[in-house]
């Protein structure tokens, strides 16, 4: 692999499946806990 300068997608793509993997994982762990909180 070549270090070139400027956009790198792939980088790019790895970095944004990361964060959107956290805030799923953020999300889902408090819907989780709200689910089990709240029991109608």
């Amino acid at each position: 692999m070549s270090e070139t300068k400027g956009f790198d997608p792939g980088k790019f793509l790895n970095t944004v499946i990361l964060i959107v993997f956290l805030l799923l994982l953020v999300f889902g762990s408090t819907n989780l806990r709200d689910l089990t909180e709240v029991e109608d």
